[in-house]
This record gives structure tokens, C-alpha cells and sequence, in this order.
């Protein structure tokens, strides 16, 4: 019926209208030939798009990692496929296949898939590139940037001496930085989110980039970076970036040039040493000096990008309880200890070890608002778990879609539970009878009972997990436990403090951020007006 009337329509003579029949009947098949998967029935289930070929790229852009649940509602599938223009995504949503693909190194890779988006990100240039796929994947063994890189990250970072040394760097940072706030007895208005990312960015740039780092030099960059992190999607984009995404482009630019000033001045020499090693690696394997600085834009943004969103959460989450601010407050004085001189120190690895409900908070929070994906590339067709994967294709673990999952965490996993990491332990020592009392004495615990590790994706998993992730919690919980115990925390209007929704509808490139931000006052606690507080690694 419309073609015969638009057929009939004076304007469109007939043999036009054959004209454009044929034509977008061979443009149809031209995009069915190269744009149509080749779905073999062994693979995961597909979910077809609404619109065919660009529906699920639609619905990513307009809804982010909500996206992946969406899609799957009605069918739940454990791991599904979802095609996009020619190629396929398979999501995972089960923790169990999670695990089983993260054990299955040699068939999946990490760095094939992220060191394009970082490519793309930094602007590293093809000899840059050259180098650091060289043996991505060791294929011939443990030589080639990428592996070293990777074996000094889980050595410097791990529970060892330079961890050590690291955080007791950054403690006397934060303790300076916050004992310098309403010491006089006057209250600060601040806006939370904004000044955690300003306190972070020059502590930890300090921390690890050390006295002179860019930071430092100019404090004007932090504004720069921030400008840089808020346009990371169309930089990833990659489409003439210097138009469509001209403000982000130009504050990276402003950022690389200050860090290739940084190593082209050796101020790095000054850092600490996973600073030290990670440059002195990049360029011992051929880097230029220009490109070293450059590629330190992605480090400043992983030490940086996630910690404040992180933390934002957790402080919000507990000064908007009351009852709970009580009970973290009461909780982490046990970790306090009066010294000589009037000070007090706050001891980070007793906040780590006896303060259950404080540590259950700071996860519990993180799994509310960890909403990365793990990704992986596929090297060679292969079977994992009895679900067949297709040679060239990516595999996304949806930490979004797990970390909600009813299955897994609970009926309640849709909200927030701060005791929902505690477990109960004996106490009672070997010679003594326990009492039931003592059978229930809280303590911290990794995951829930029944919950597989592989089921809490903030930092990865299997050979591929964040190096950083042990500092991340030593700063964070020594953060916080600083407001708490020096500061009276309140809204300015004296109204109840209110957590804004989460961000939830964009692509996921760090941790999920608030739509809004928290104004809050702060005051010094009574009786603690002139106190000096420590933190102590």
C-alpha cells in the first residue's frame, strides 16, 4: 500500500523509484554480507538488537552498563551473545563461568583489548605500540615490557616492604592535608565530591610521583586532568579527537607535556619506586622521552580515577546513617592510641584487622557502585565451560550486572547492607571453654559465606588482578577514619544528609560517580578542637 502510493506520486517518477528500490535493496545486501554475524548454535545464546546491527551499540550508549542487565531481564541467561555491526560480545553474568574464563589465561587476553582503549586514550604512537604488544600475552616466555611491567607492579605492590613504604608516605600526606582544616574552631562548607578529588589528586601525585611531580609544579593540571578523565569516552572514540573532543584533547595535551617535562627533567628519579621502575622500564625497552611522559597519563588516572569516587561513596554512605557513623566512630577508636605529646595516632593496619563493620562498609560500598567490566579478547576458538567462543571476539564480565545478581548476594543485593561482609569467630583461646558470646564475636571477611570470590569484580580477577588494590584500601580506610574521628559531619542547613543516585547510565570507565554532589559542614568534634591526628601505617 505506501509503495504504491509513493509510486503514484507525481514528484517520483516510477523508473526513479525502481531506481531507488534497487539500489537500497543492494546496499540491504551488501550490509547483510559484511555486517551479518556468523552465529554458530554452540555459542552462547544470542540476544538479537531491536534496530538490527546498531540496537545494542544504542542501548549501551543511552543506558551504560545497565545496559547488559537489561537486555537479559526476561531470559537470565548465565552468559549470552550480543551482537554488534559484524562482530559479537559475549557478557557474562554468572560468577561461576567468571571464574572458569579467568583460569583460562592462555585462551583469553587482557591486554589485546585494553591497551587499544589505552592507545586511543593517551595518543601513543605505532613504534609505542610496537613495543609494548611485543609478547603481550608471552607467547615466548616472560621477556617484553608488558610482562615485566606486570611482575614489578604485583612485586612493589604486594604486602612487602615498598607497600610499606608507600603508605606511610601517603598517611603523613593525608595527616598534614587534613589537620590543616577548621583548626581554629570555625566549620568548612564543602562540596564532597569536588574536595576529595582535589585532597586525592595532590596527595597521591605526591605519593607516588614524589616532591616535583606535575602537580606540584602546577597546581593549575589538576583542574586539566579533570577535565581530561570527565572526556575519556570521546577521546576512546578516536574520531578526530582534536574536533569532537577538543577539550578533553587539549587538557591530555596540557597534562603529557607537563609529564614529559617530568621525565625529561629526571624528576622521577625523586618518586617512588614503582614510579622509578615503571619509567625506567618504558624506556630501558626503547620509549622516548616524550612517549614515557605521555604514558603516564593512564597511571595518574588509575591512582587517581577510581580511589575518588571510591571514597566519596563510603563517607557518604556512613554520614548519611547517624546510627552508623555512631558505630563505625566507636568501632575505630579502638585503633586509636594517646601519644606523649597530646597527639593521637590512628593505626591503618588495626583498622584492617578489628574493625569489622568499618571494613564491611568500605565493600559494601564498593560492590554497590562496582560497575567495571572485565574484559577479554579471544585468541583461538575454544570451549570454557561447555560455552563455545569464537576466535576474535570480546568477553565482558558485567560487574554491574554480578554485583546485583539476587542469586548470588541475597534478595537485598539491590541494596545497601554495611554488615553484609561480617562474619562471626571464636575468640576463646584453646584452654578456655567458649561461650556463646565469644562464638559471636564479629570479623571482617573477604565475601559473604557461599559468595565465590570470582562474584566481586571491582578489582578483576585471576592473573590480571589490580596490583594496587591493598594500597587503594589502606588509604581509603585511613581517610575516612580521619573525618569520622576529628570531624563533627553535618549538613549545612542542618537538614539530614541525602546520597544523590548514582551516575549509572553512562559507559563505565572508572567507578560509578554521583549525579550530584554532597554539600556538608565540618566542624571539630568537641573536645577534640585542637587535637593533631596521626595516621600510621
Amino acid at each position: 500500500m505506501e509503495l504504491t502510493t509513493v509510486a503514484t506520486t507525481p514528484a517520483l517518477p516510477v523508473s526513479v523509484l525502481s531506481l531507488l528500490v534497487a539500489a537500497v535493496t543492494v546496499v540491504a545486501v551488501i550490509i547483510h554480507r559484511f555486517l551479518a554475524i556468523d552465529y554458530d548454535p554452540r555459542e552462547p545464546p544470542i540476544i538479537k538488537p531491536g534496530i538490527p546491527y546498531i540496537g545494542h551499540i544504542l542501548g549501551i550508549i543511552r543506558h551504560g552498563a545497565k545496559y547488559f542487565d537489561t537486555v537479559n531481564r526476561k531470559t537470565q541467561y548465565p552468559i549470552y551473545t550480543l551482537p554488534t555491526l559484524s562482530s559479537r560480545q559475549y557478557i557474562v553474568t554468572s560468577p561461576q563461568i567468571a571464574a572458569q574464563l579467568q583460569r583460562q589465561h592462555k585462551d583469553l587476553a587482557f591486554y589485546n583489548v585494553i591497551l587499544e582503549v589505552t592507545r586511543r586514550l593517551l595518543g601513543l604512537n605505532s613504534d609505542t605500540m610496537r613495543i609494548i604488544m611485543t609478547n603481550v600475552n608471552r607467547e615466548e616466555g616472560d621477556w617484553g615490557l608488558m610482562p615485566k611491567m606486570h611482575d614489578m607492579f604485583s612485586d612493589v605492590l604486594g604486602r612487602g616492604e615498598s607497600l610499606k613504604e608507600l603508605t606511610r608516605l601517603q598517611m603523613t600526606l593525608f595527616s598534614d592535608m587534613l589537620n590543616e582544616i577548621a583548626i581554629r574552631g570555625d566549620s568548612v562548607e564543602i562540596g564532597l565530591f569536588e574536595w576529595i578529588k582535589s585532597i586525592f589528586a595532590f596527595a597521591n601525585a605526591k605519593a607516588l610521583y614524589g616532591p616535583e611531580n606535575p602537580f606540584a609544579v602546577d597546581p593549575s593540571l589538576v583542574d586539566a586532568f579533570w577535565e581530561f578523565e570527565a572526556g575519556m569516552l570521546a577521546l576512546i572514540i578516536d574520531i578526530v579527537p582534536s574536533i569532537t573532543a577538543r577539550k578533553a584533547h587539549k587538557a591530555r595535551e596540557r597534562v603529557a607535556q607537563s609529564l614529559v617535562d617530568y621525565v625529561r627533567q629526571k624528576r622521577y628519579h625523586q618518586a617512588s619506586q614503582v614510579i622509578q621502575n615503571r619509567v625506567g622500564l618504558n624506556l630501558s625497552h626503547g620509549f622516548t622521552v616524550a612517549e614515557a611522559g605521555r604514558a603516564e597519563i593512564i597511571l595518574l588516572f588509575a591512582i587517581v580515577g577510581n580511589a575518588v569516587p571510591s571514597t566519596f561513596w563510603i563517607v557518604a554512605n556512613i554520614v548519611s546513617r547517624p546510627e552508623l557513623m555512631v558505630e563505625i566512630r566507636k568501632e575505630i577508636e579502638l585503633a586509636v592510641a594517646d601519644n606523649e605529646d597530646g597527639t593521637k595516632t590512628i593505626n591503618v593496619s588495626t583498622l584492617e584487622t578489628s574493625c569489622p563493620l568499618f571494613v564491611s562498609t568500605y565493600r559494601e560500598s564498593l560492590r554497590i557502585i562496582g560497575n567495571l567490566a572485565s574484559l577479554r579478547y579471544v585468541l583461538r576458538d575454544t570451549v570454557i565451560g561447555g560455552q563455545y567462543l569464537r576466535k576474535d571476539s570480546i568477553v565482558q564480565m558485567a560487574g554491574i550486572v554480578i554485583h546485583n545478581d539476587k542469586r548470588t548476594w541475597g534478595e537485598d543485593s539491590d541494596r545497601f547492607n554495611p554488615r553484609r561482609f561480617i562474619k562471626t569467630r571464636a575468640s576463646a583461646t584453646v584452654e578456655e571453654e567458649p561461650s556463646e558470646l565469644d562464638l559471636q564475636e564479629p570479623a571482617a571477611t573477604q565475601l559473604p559465606e557461599g559468595v565465590p570470590s570470582s562474584a566481586f569484580r571491582l578489582f578483576g580477577g585471576g592473573s590480571v588482578v589490580c596490583p594496587g588494590r591493598h594500597f587503594a584500601q589502606s588509604e581509603i580506610l585511613a581517610f575516612v577514619a580521619y573525618l569520622l574521628l576529628a570531624f563533627d559531619i553535618s549538613a549545612p542547613d542542618g537538614s539530614p544528609i541525602t546520597v544523590p543516585p548514582p551516575d549509572d547510565e553512562k559507559i563505565p570507565l572508572s567507578v560509578l560517580k554521583p549525579k550530584g554532589d554532597v554539600k556538608i559542614k565540618l566542624r571539630r568534634r568537641e573536645g577534640f578542637e585542637s587535637t593533631k591526628w596521626v595516621l600510621k601505617a
